[in-house]
């Protein structure tokens, strides 16, 4: 019973409970950096077990596509961004950022192309982010804008980073307020690392290995602060 329960928000398929929840939402797959030059190589990544494949095209659009191909299956990241387009580099099958069909040289149907397309996805490029959509198109959602949207680009850092673990821990972890100074020492508590040294460096909040909570319950769940004493002045670390 407790694996049930633990699949049950753990896994996160097209068909699975939680995969059909995350799907209506707008969903960040990958950075405008990794795709920055038009006609550039193609990018491989995964969102909610999905494979998938980012280009941006000859006019700078983005596009996000499921990464096999209609023809064979072909991984089309392996394929050729050209002439706003991508190829697979198979067959020469050609894609355009909305699953299009525009060339397919080993067929000269032009019907073939009339009725199918590859799955495409709604795509939104934001603040150095490229955003997609992954469910039902007529549960679109709006998309939305957050606070650091409305900061100059110069005050954002973006980044990415791959964690190969289940996103449940890593949500997990990244809720649980206590751990930061115990399992992150290094980058957290530069006072540990001084007296290591034999060196005297004032403390720091996260020096506190048990922090206080003050817990809110909302409409959503709920939110905490954890609080952290140091002389002269109280820390908190928000999570929701």
């Amino acid at each position: 019973m407790r694996n049930e329960r633990y699949n049950l928000i753990a896994q996160t398929g097209r068909d699975t409970p939680m995969g059909k929840l995350m799907r209506r939402y707008w969903l960040p797959v990958a950075l405008s950096s990794q795709v920055a030059e038009p006609d550039g190589k193609p990018l491989l990544t995964w969102l909610l077990g999905e494979r998938l494949v980012v280009f941006r095209n000859t006019e700078g659009v983005v596009g996000v596509l499921d990464d096999h191909c209609l023809h064979r299956g072909v991984s089309l990241s392996l394929g050729r961004n050209e002439d706003c387009g991508l190829r697979c580099l198979y067959h020469g099958w050609k894609f355009a950022v909305d699953g299009t069909i525009m060339e397919t040289p080993n067929d000269t149907n032009p019907a073939l192309r009339a009725n199918r397309k590859a799955r495409a996805y709604p795509v939104r490029e934001q603040s150095g982010l490229i955003w997609t959509y992954l469910g039902p198109a007529e549960l679109e959602p709006p998309f939305r804008k957050f606070d650091f949207d409305n900061a100059p680009e110069s005050q954002r850092h973006v980044f990415r980073a791959n964690a190969k673990a289940n996103y449940l821990a890593l949500w997990e972890g990244g809720v649980d307020s206590s751990h930061v100074g115990m399992l992150h020492t290094n980058d957290v508590r530069p006072s540990w690392a001084a007296k290591q040294r034999g060196e005297d460096v004032p403390a720091s909040a996260w020096d506190s290995l048990a922090p206080t909570y003050e817990v809110d319950d909302t409409d959503y769940g709920y939110r905490y602060v954890a609080f952290r004493a140091i002389p002269g002045r109280d820390d908190a670390r928000h999570a929701r």
